[in-house]
């Protein structure tokens, strides 16, 4: 994205979250078309997509930017868990998502990725995780999420870092090769 569309998608975003969003004006646009998963994205040419964990909505808005998909799902309950601030910035992370990413063809489903999973179709060309990243929840995710991408589509994520152990741990006992970009970026491409 150039620098013209994180200021649009700044001014769009409530004044309370405004803070994070000046933030990733300065550090997004230099890592976010560098990120490993979206390269090998961009080789597929995908369609039709899932984000889990959206927040403000910047990694789909890119997404949505570079690969002109026709439709792209977004599951995000916007709900407090353990370790996430519960001062109000998810209402406001969800109104700003909703704001910037009204222009384009996208499904909001406000429930967690489990409660979601029979709402998405198949065959999709991929789906990247970056919702909860304690164990129970990446393992799930990939999980549940695995069997809906097509066969030569990808299925990643986001934070495989060792700040999150749980992210790690759950990846690597897929049982799939990794493939590791940069920003934290994973992604196993499924095989036939």
């Amino acid at each position: 994205m150039e620098h013209r569309q994180w200021v649009e998608l700044y001014a769009m975003c409530p004044k309370p979250i405004q803070w994070l969003a000046s933030i990733l004006l300065k550090v997004v646009p230099t890592m976010r078309t560098g990120r490993g998963m979206l390269k090998e994205l961009y080789r597929l040419h995908p369609q039709v997509g899932v984000e889990i964990g959206i927040s403000t909505g910047v990694n789909a808005l890119t997404m949505l930017k570079m690969f002109s998909l026709s439709r792209l799902f977004l599951v995000d309950p916007y709900q407090f868990y353990k370790g996430i601030d519960k001062r109000g910035a998810w209402k406001h992370a969800r109104q700003c998502a909703a704001k910037s990413l009204e222009p384009y063809n996208v499904t909001f489903i406000f429930k967690q990725a489990s409660e979601a999973v029979d709402e998405i179709p198949n065959n999709l060309d991929f789906v990247y995780i970056d919702g909860n990243h304690n164990y129970e929840f990446v393992k799930q995710d990939i999980a549940n999420y695995y069997p809906k991408v097509r066969e030569g589509g990808l299925l990643g994520g986001h934070d495989y870092i060792p700040l999150h152990p749980g992210v790690i741990k759950a990846v690597n006992e897929f049982g799939l090769p990794v493939h590791c970009g940069t920003e934290g970026d994973w992604w196993f491409v499924k095989e036939g």
